[in-house]
């Protein structure tokens, strides 16, 4: 009697007998001409950076801050994306309800709508004669040109992606451990924080490095709703309009540490961020 078990399918190693080889090489150029598209101006910039510019980069104040203000911005972003973007991509990926399409369509506006326009969105709310921001603005608070405004941008063009890890998460989850929580007699709770966040921790922690890493690249909302106390992004765009790529210096002082030399510091700093995210995206089967 013949098995029914099918074996699992495997990628061919080196070039498949499917396709001609040729066929092969047109794919592998195509494939090509993006690769350098995408990596070049990675190479181009580190190979511009000089280990002196670096050095200067590390040393300048100026530098340190905007760099800190960036990591510091982004990580509360992850943080109130995580305490808002996880009760509301349970609920998206745990029940089916009326409108819970358009919501989930609306929740992904931030991603396709121009970074200024997102500035000026934001702006029209927050801005300190604006229907909420002049509520705080009477309480000496402002929501603009501020760390707060910074936050509330961030969060604005970045939460989506920890909404979105944790819904697929929640829709891909097995809802037996739930049930058999809930039917030992476990409040809601409990079975929330004791059954359902340990199955999806490595999805809400996704989500919030890729929150982090978007949210520490925005430049063009900040711009219009928060320009300062300025992040690295605006930093970097500062010193390349003031002073050009390289570093300057002159009669001892240094200008400039080069917007290239950030720029790199910063390039550093979220690969850290990205192979993070990959070594988390590895682990994912496990518990």
């Amino acid at each position: 009697m013949l098995s029914t078990v099918k074996e699992p399918v495997r990628r061919h190693q080196g070039v498949s007998s499917t396709f001609p080889l040729r066929f092969v090489i047109a794919l592998s150029v195509l494939s090509g001409i993006l690769f350098f598209v995408l990596v070049s101006p990675i190479i181009s910039l580190v190979a511009n950076s000089t280990p002196g510019g670096l050095l200067l980069s590390l040393r300048d104040s100026q530098v340190l801050a905007a760099l800190y203000l960036t990591i510091y911005t982004s990580g509360l972003t992850s943080l109130v994306a995580v305490l808002l973007g996880v009760p509301l991509g349970y609920l998206l990926g745990k029940y089916e309800f009326r409108g819970r399409s358009f919501l989930d369509s609306i929740i992904e506006i931030p991603l396709v709508i121009p970074h200024t326009v997102a500035g000026i969105a934001l702006l029209t709310i927050y801005g300190a004669y604006q229907p909420i921001g002049s509520i705080f603005n009477g309480y000496g608070i402002r929501l603009t040109n501020d760390v707060i405004g910074i936050v509330i941008t961030l969060v604005f063009v970045s939460s989506t992606y920890t909404v979105k890890q944790v819904e697929d998460a929640v829709r891909a989850m097995d809802p037996k451990y739930e049930l058999v929580s809930r039917s030992l007699g476990a409040s809601a709770t409990f079975t929330f924080f004791r059954v359902t966040i340990p199955n999806i921790w490595r999805s809400i922690v996704s989500g919030a490095i890729l929150t982090w890493a978007r949210a520490s690249s925005e430049v063009g909302a900040l711009f219009v709703m928060s320009y300062y106390p300025a992040v690295a992004s605006i930093f970097i765009w500062n010193l390349y309009a003031g002073y050009g790529l390289h570093e300057s210096v002159l009669n001892g002082v240094v200008l400039s540490p080069g917007a290239v030399n950030v720029a790199v510091l910063m390039i550093v700093i979220n690969l850290a961020i990205f192979v993070l995210f990959k070594m988390i995206q590895r682990t994912r089967g496990g518990k």
